[in-house]
């Protein structure tokens, strides 16, 4: 506002006190306005003050966090290159990968196959960007016979209370491998319970070609000789394995031989069922609707495969198609038969019809064949179990032969109990055995059809599996060229060799006469 000077005072018409009693109270307004603008300003100074130590505070914050999290992305990339490797270990000496890994690829390659093995991990390795070589499926295999050569021998234990079970099992070729595998009394598992891999140990695998009375009981003799005879021998009824028995009781007369239930029940079915002209026309129309059916409509009705040996343990299969068939036969709006015009289905499977009653009598047998077996695994033998076990199989008894059936079981297992003092309990199935050799050929896959091969002392890995632990010992006890050493000894020529041997002789020969028959050239 411009100043007012002394000289324009003249120009007011207004007397002079009045002019300045106007000018004062401007004076006031215009300072108590200032006033509070000052009073204004310092408190915007005070905030942006308090706002400037708010953004420096944030900055810190900001700063503090991208060093937080430059370290955690440190870390996780230190994490995820730890992650994309395998654990650390000490490497086993004259090998590539530590006991640990070895036992990871034995486990795996006895489950899945040995070349599946390699690959299988070779598409995780790769899913998960593992940087670490693979092991050729032949490292793996003399893994699993090295660590099984290995077993064999420190299964040998000396102890004066071994139940051995004796098998045989046959493939292509003459050779049979007897195989025996060992528990301790006090390993018996609860009532139950029944056996399984772990609880047994392989002592003995070894291939022959005629297995006579004499050289399984040199055999027998063999074995105990570091490890004591057994106090139990349960084998199926070979008269090899039972009568070569007589020889252990030189180095042990209190020696208890027993049969295996098992196989006892397949002969008794086989004589009660088998034996039935029914059934053998009933399963060779079996064998007939197989081949006639499995590639039309019906083939989702396809008869299970039979077996050529032991095909009475296999009975069940067959049965159940059976009952399951004739329902289907007796339910003509049942979804199993869409698509199956009623005199088709009825050319094909209508036979069934004549075997109603039949396959429910041979079904009732088979019921308590199952029974009586599920009980005996589950409870071993001992004083009284007989009793027990014919109270068990009462219900099951509704036909002629299926009572027949029962009595016959319920008579072998009362003989067998009295053959034990009080208080002891043994196993009465080498069901176990043959599971083993059934894991066997399924380690083998395709070359069980081609008869036994290096790979036998695999036996021996198949029940226990590997561990780091059990991978240092048994490498540090068995050398590779110890383990070539058993398989020349005990497999000198297998049939897979000879096969290659007498085929690469005949290409040869061929080759040679085609050559010689070629003409002339000018």
């Amino acid at each position: 506002m411009p100043r007012l000077s002394f000289n324009r005072i003249a120009e007011f018409k207004s007397r002079l006190r009045v002019l300045a009693a106007v000018f004062l109270e401007s004076r006031d307004k215009h300072a108590k306005h200032s006033k509070a603008l000052r009073k204004h300003v310092r408190s915007r100074d005070r905030m942006l003050k308090k706002k400037d130590q708010q953004i420096a505070g944030l900055r810190a914050e900001v700063a503090a966090l991208k060093l937080s999290l430059e370290a955690a992305e440190k870390v996780n990339s230190e994490t995820q290159e730890y992650a994309n490797r395998l654990p650390q270990e000490e490497v086993l000496p004259h090998h590539g990968f530590g006991p640990n890994f070895i036992a990871m690829c034995m486990n795996l390659a006895l489950i899945v196959g040995l070349r599946a093995s390699s690959k299988a991990m070779d598409i995780i390795f790769k899913f998960l960007k593992i940087d670490s070589k693979i092991p050729h499926w032949t490292s793996i295999r003399m893994w699993i016979v090295r660590s099984g050569v290995a077993s064999l021998a420190e299964n040998r234990q000396r102890h004066s209370a071994w139940v051995w079970m004796a098998d045989h099992s046959c493939q292509i070729g003459q050779e049979k491998v007897l195989l025996i595998l060992g528990m301790r009394l006090s390993e018996m598992p609860p009532v139950g319970t029944p056996l399984t891999q772990q609880n047994m140990r392989v002592l003995l695998v070894e291939p022959g070609t005629k297995w006579t009375r004499e050289e399984v009981a040199q055999s027998y003799l063999k074995l105990a000789a570091p490890m004591g005879a057994p106090a139990v021998l349960i084998s199926d009824g070979a008269v090899e394995l039972q009568e070569s028995a007589e020889q252990l009781k030189t180095l042990n007369k209190d020696l208890i031989v027993l049969r295996d239930i098992k196989h006892l029940a397949a002969n008794i079915l086989e004589k009660t069922v088998g034996a039935d002209e029914h059934y053998r026309e009933y399963a060779s129309k079996v064998s007939q609707t197989r081949c006639a059916i499995q590639q039309t409509e019906l083939g989702h009705l396809t008869p299970p495969p039979g077996k050529s040996k032991a095909r009475f343990m296999n009975l069940a299969p067959v049965l159940k198609w059976a009952r399951r068939t004739l329902w289907l036969h007796d339910h003509q709006a049942a979804k199993g038969r869409e698509g199956i015009a009623v005199e088709r289905f009825e050319h094909k499977l209508g036979w069934l019809g004549n075997f109603r009653e039949d396959t429910i009598r041979w079904g009732q047998c088979q019921d308590v064949m199952s029974a009586a077996l599920t009980y005996m695994n589950e409870h071993g033998v001992y004083s009284g179990v007989a009793n027990q076990l014919s109270a068990h199989l009462r219900p099951l008894q509704t036909c002629q032969l299926a009572k027949q059936m029962a009595e016959r079981l319920e008579a072998h297992v009362r003989v067998s109990e009295a053959k034990l003092p009080a208080g002891l309990r043994v196993p009465l199935s080498t069901e176990v055995a043959e599971s083993t050799f059934g894991l066997f050929k399924h380690l083998e896959g395709q070359h069980s059809k081609g008869g036994f091969t290096g790979l036998l002392p695999a036996i021996a890995t198949l029940s226990k599996g590997a561990t780091g632990e059990s991978v240092r010992r048994h490498f540090a006890q068995v050398s590779v060229q110890q383990t070539k050493d058993w398989i020349a000894a005990n497999l000198p020529q297998t049939l897979a060799s000879r096969r290659k041997a007498a085929y690469a002789e005949a290409a040869k020969a061929i080759a040679t006469e085609a050559q010689q028959n070629q003409p002339q050239l000018n």
